[in-house]
This record gives structure tokens, sequence and C-alpha cells, in this order.
């Protein structure tokens, strides 16, 4: 099989966050915590961010793909926090650069309640759940007029955008749900479609034949703390991502 270069895309699962914690953040093996009172205690911890997530990055199913084949070149693009529209803009960039080969790509379903900003300084991106100083006054203003349903329909229309533009380039595409983020989607795409006058069954995203759905192998009872993917499962996600690349290119 010739070099492929695939591209992924996504947020903290594909960018295998918590993979390093053992060098980072060793208190959380000797200390109790849960969900919250993890995040809250990393959140004040000084470290290399960067370094910190390049170095989960080297651990992720990404990275572990090319290490299983070394015909496939893969490249990750995902960051902890990233949004949906965020990750599509970064698509968009690759291809409209064409600075880079790029024979397929794939797109991690990411959880909903995050938005794309731009100001003076570029690109980023908050979670309306998880309100930061920065933008703590836009985020309370924000979560007055905005629902679940709302964000979900934005994020099928953008999901149909993207998979629509790709055609158009003739670039093989596939969204990958490693979590529960497309199965709540789609709860909530049917749940918008019945209580509401209007109908939206028509953004189903069952329409969709190009996702690659791993969420029936990932038990979430074998997550990391922080509820990422653990080590074991990157692994699992690599070869079956591995297998799905092969059966493309035979």
């Amino acid at each position: 099989m010739r070099d492929l270069h695939v591209h992924f895309f996504g947020c903290s699962f594909t960018a295998g966050d918590e993979l390093s914690d053992e060098k980072w953040f060793p208190w959380k093996f000797t200390e109790k915590h849960d969900v919250q009172s993890f995040y809250k205690k990393r959140r004040t911890m000084i470290c290399d961010w960067d370094l910190y997530q390049f170095e989960n990055k080297q651990l992720a199913y990404p990275n572990l793909i090319t290490k299983l084949d070394s015909n496939i070149k893969t490249t990750c693009y995902s960051l902890n926090g990233k949004s949906l529209r965020r990750n599509i803009f970064d698509i968009i960039k690759l291809v409209e650069e064409g600075k880079e080969k790029v024979d397929c790509i794939y797109l991690q379903i990411i959880p909903l309640d995050r938005e794309m900003i731009f100001n003076e300084c570029g690109l980023y991106d908050i979670q309306l759940r998880n309100p930061v100083e920065l933008s703590k006054s836009y985020i309370i203003e924000k979560l007055k007029i905005t629902s679940t349903e709302n964000q979900t329909l934005q994020d099928a229309m953008d999901m149909y955008m993207i998979d629509a533009y790709l055609k158009v380039k003739g670039i093989p595409f596939h969204f990958l749900n490693i979590s529960e983020h497309l199965t709540f989607r789609k709860e909530e795409i049917y749940s918008a479609t019945n209580d509401k006058k209007d109908n939206f069954i028509f953004l189903s995203l069952d329409k969709f034949t190009n996702i690659l759905d791993l969420e029936y192998l990932l038990k979430h009872e074998d997550r990391l703390l922080g509820s990422h993917l653990s080590k074991e499962q990157h692994q699992l996600v690599a070869g079956q991502v591995l297998n799905h690349i092969k059966g493309q290119f035979k």
C-alpha cells in the first residue's frame, strides 16, 4: 500500500487528554477526587500546557496508527475544548491552503456547549458550561438564549455543510464517534421534531453513511477520572480506525 496521509480533527478525546497525567499530575493517583474536583484542581496547577498536550498526543490513537503501520502518516489537529465550528474552520483551512497532502479526513464528533470565538487575539473556544473569567459575561448572556436543542440543530447543520464541502472536493471523509455525543445529538433532534411545530427530521444524523461509530466498544466505566479514553481504549480505537483506513484504500 502506498503512503497515505490521514488527518484527524477533534477535541480532548482525540488529543489524548489525561494520558500523561502520571507525569504531570501525580496527585491525581494519590488523592481522592471526583470529576469536578479533579478539573478544579488541575486548573490551578502551573504547567507547560502546550507540552502537556503534545505529550498526550504522542499516546493518542492518531499517533498509535502510524506506529502500527508506518505507511500511514497521521496528523492530529485536536485540542482540548475545541469546538465543532473551529474544527470545521481548520479542515477548510487545510484543504484550501493546499500545503499538505490529504488522502483522508476523520472528524471526531465532539460534545455540545462549545463555541468558536474570533477576536483580536485570533481564534479560541469557549465552553458554555465551564465559564472562565475572560468570557464569563458573554457566556452568561449567551446562556439566556441558548438551549440544548438549538445547539444540536446548529451542529447538525454544520455537519451537513462540512460533509457536502468535502464531497465537492473529492476528499474521503468520515465522522468518528468515540463517545456518547452522536447518540445524544440524535435524541435531541428527535425530541425537537416531536415536541415542536417545526419538523427537524430532515437533519437526522441517521442519514450519514460515513460515520465510524465505535461508541459500543468503549465502556464508560473504563474511562479515566476526567471521563476521557484510557490508554487501552486509545489502542482499541487505533486498531479499528487503521482497519477502516485499509478498507478504503485496498
